[in-house]
């Protein structure tokens, strides 16, 4: 696309699929469960992810990604996941 020509708008996620994503990463993995807990401490979601070899480190954050990413949608409210993430690209990296 060249810059004369004008951007196509992103299609906008609706209140719909941030309820059932919320929903079903809720129902996964409840909060209060003991797969939570132990999905948090094997992606080091309390201690650093340093590491000096690179690609352990990589691997490290990859995991933490991961579970900040599962965190967001079971903590935040619905209209919270909507402004962090208002389009198809952005939601899907």
């Amino acid at each position: 696309m060249s810059f004369l020509e004008p951007e196509t708008p992103q299609p906008t996620l609706g209140l719909d699929f941030f309820i059932e994503r919320k929903r079903g990463w809720q129902i996964a993995l409840p909060r209060d469960g003991t797969l939570f807990r132990d999905l948090g401490f094997f992606c080091r979601n309390r201690e650093t992810i340093f590491h000096v070899n690179p690609s352990v480190m990589a691997t490290l954050e990859g995991r933490r990604q991961v579970f900040l990413w599962i965190q967001q949608h079971m903590e935040l409210s619905i209209e919270d996941l909507q402004n962090i993430y208002p389009h198809k690209e952005t939601y899907y990296g």
